[in-house]
């Protein structure tokens, strides 16, 4: 529809160029006008339903990126959705590559987390879908590939601790360019059926391109890897750095799929101060961090949370707490990710916090954030509660062991430790488990 909007538009203002500015659906949008605007008839059924030689000569376009990922700024390819079918699809006719494209980190600084992970995921991802394609015997595409995944691996964790890191926003768009340049494609027969797989989704529901990859990814190369095992070790040892030895193939396989779903987690890293006295933090940041930026902030209402093992997603999950203090006492809003791609805002009184429990417990779906509403408080003063929190658990836990927790709820009017030695399991042990 957009297409064909904008094709209309340019007809009627006699437009002799068409100016993309914005991500890869923007520059896909924009080819495809600039050759809608010079044609006749059904654009879709002659040029994407299936593929055609383009005749005419498309208006010129130009490309200023302000979001990266997708790398079509440097080719003629276009993916292109018929709303009306619920068919998306890509083409690549190197008659609509752009006249010019202007690359500038700093334009990419505004864009929302979720959208820089997003695009940096679409830029592994298309790297992979080429990687993972024959030949599989050494050669440089695959050399290439290999130091590129490692650097959109770095430069994407960067930009999520620091936005404006202008090198690893620098560095992210390069990649992107680089991947999508068909210099990567040289030699490789490539193989994008994630891609294929994530278009007709996203057709149906619209979701966001990169977050779609990055669930189909994981799930497909699980399937696949040990059909592929020598080069998804090689994936596993030179990408991710996972030690080789004492191990087969089909182990370190998995482990490299591993690696890439661990890698996923870090878009939910991340703390800011968005207002007075107010922090906003991934779900993914352990409640240890979350504490210690409320301290280094002056910001009091969280040392009970410190010495609790677990993320903020998490423990918002349960209403972790200890000392007589819980997370719903501090919980302003929490963002919420449905299983069906929706993303809802909850405030306190929506959440339902119970003694470790609350209304996510009963809901498809993943907490992505939460706010958290706290007091100012002397630095100092905040330390010396969190040191004092600390001893007493060192001096009733034995904190230099792995530990996996508390794995109980506390009965009204009881408390856990007087139950468990009142049964006889203190100190009771199984292999290299004890209670």
């Amino acid at each position: 529809a957009k297409v064909l909007e904008g094709a209309k538009l340019a007809k009627a203002e006699h437009a002799d160029m068409i100016l993309a500015v914005g991500g890869g659906s923007v520059m896909d949008c924009c080819k495809a006008i600039s050759l809608a605007a010079v044609s006749d008839g059904d654009i879709w059924a002659k040029y994407w339903a299936k593929p055609d030689v383009i005749a005419c000569e498309p208006l010129p376009l130009g490309i200023i990126v302000t979001v990266s990922g997708t790398g079509s700024e440097m080719n003629g390819g276009a993916v292109i959705t018929n709303e009306a079918l619920k068919i998306k699809t890509r083409r690549d006719y190197p008659k609509l590559n752009a006249k010019f494209a202007m690359l500038d980190p700093t334009y990419t600084f505004s864009v929302l987390k979720k959208q820089m992970v997003s695009g940096a995921f679409d830029t592994l991802s298309h790297i992979m879908e080429i990687y993972f394609s024959e030949p599989d015997e050494e050669n440089v595409s695959d050399d290439i590939a290999e130091a590129l995944m490692r650097g959109v691996i770095r430069d994407m964790r960067a930009a999520i601790v620091n936005p404006t890191d202008y090198d690893a926003r620098s560095n992210l768009m390069w990649a992107a360019t680089m991947a999508e340049n068909r210099i990567l494609k040289l030699g490789k027969k490539t193989d994008f059926e994630a891609h294929q797989i994530e278009h007709q989704l996203g057709a149906f529901t619209g979701c966001n391109h990169g977050c779609g990859l990055a669930v189909i990814h994981p799930v497909y190369y699980r399937h696949i890897c040990e059909a592929g095992a020598k080069k998804f070790a090689r994936f596993a040892t030179r990408v991710w750095g996972i030690p080789a030895a004492g191990k087969d193939d089909v182990t370190l396989a998995h482990e490299g799929v591993d690696a890439l779903v661990l890698c996923l987690k870090d878009a939910l890293r991340g703390v800011r101060l968005p207002e007075g006295n107010c922090i906003e933090a991934m779900a993914g940041e352990t409640l240890a961090s979350v504490a210690g930026f409320a301290r280094k902030n002056g910001l009091t209402g969280l040392e009970f949370a410190h010495g609790i093992p677990g993320t903020l997603g998490g423990g918002v999950y349960m209403n972790a707490g200890a000392y007589g203090g819980e997370l719903r006492q501090v919980v302003r809003q929490v963002t919420f990710l449905h299983a069906d791609g929706r993303l809802e805002t909850f405030e306190n009184k929506d959440c339902a916090f119970g003694y470790r429990t609350s209304v996510f417990e009963n809901m498809p779906g993943v907490i992505v954030s939460a706010r958290l509403a706290l007091q100012p408080g002397e630095a100092a003063t905040i330390e010396a509660k969190m040191r004092e929190l600390m001893e007493k658990r060192r001096a009733s836990q034995p904190l230099e062991l792995p530990s996996a927790g508390s794995t109980f709820k506390r009965p009204a009017g009881h408390f856990a430790g007087p139950l468990i030695q009142d049964a006889g399991l203190k100190g009771r042990g199984a292999g290299g488990a004890k209670v």
